[in-house]
């Protein structure tokens, strides 16, 4: 077990290839999980085991036009004293319908250990075992009115791309629930268990 002890910006999971709906069926058949990709800004949360919070882009840079409401940071706040980080989709800049919400969608570091070779499945696993959901839609599990985990889908990716409407939703992203997680070194340290398909 590879333990996290100092903050270390780690690069969060993402899709570089993208696919055309038409291949939708076939990421079906090879047992990939569907999630529903937010028109959000890629992000990441780590929290210290003295409560310090670490909030960055995808790229490792401050957000310069948001700083999150205190209620907003409460769940991570109540974790116990241990290194955590998440990555997350953060809607606020790129829609007008829904602002200062937090989009969870992977955790890399837990208990203060660092997840590598983990399966994506017990890392998503994980993320119900941290935080108490207080109510689920077909799009996510509802920890505060604006602290969402991404619900994965199974089934009939298809038809749930072309239920898709609004500015918030971008599209999908499929991944392989198998795949182990990699040093978190590049952006594309994880790309190659994942695609996404846009609207």
């Amino acid at each position: 077990m590879v333990k996290y002890t100092n903050y270390e910006f780690l690069y969060p999971p993402r899709p570089e290839q993208i696919i055309m709906p038409a291949m939708l069926g076939v990421f079906e058949k090879k047992k990939y999980v569907a999630q529903i990709k937010k028109n959000g800004t890629g992000s990441i949360i780590a929290i210290s085991p003295d409560k310090k919070i670490f909030l960055k882009t995808r790229q490792g840079e401050e957000h310069k036009q948001w700083s999150p409401p205190d209620e907003l940071l409460d769940p991570f706040f109540l974790l116990p004293d241990r290194w955590y980080y998440f990555c997350f989709e953060l809607l606020h800049s790129k829609t007008k319908e829904v602002k200062n919400t937090m989009f969870i969608h992977d955790i890399l570091v837990y208990n203060s250990n660092y997840l590598i070779g983990h399966k994506y499945i017990d890392r998503y696993v994980l993320l119900h075992k941290i935080f108490r959901v207080r109510n689920s839609t077909s799009q996510y599990h509802q920890v505060t009115d604006n602290v969402l985990i991404a619900n994965n889908y199974h089934l009939g990716f298809e038809k749930l791309f072309h239920t898709l409407e609004g500015t918030s939703d971008e599209g999908l992203v499929l991944k392989d629930p198998k795949a182990e997680l990699l040093v978190c070194s590049r952006e594309s340290s994880n790309s190659a268990w994942q695609v996404k398909c846009r609207k």
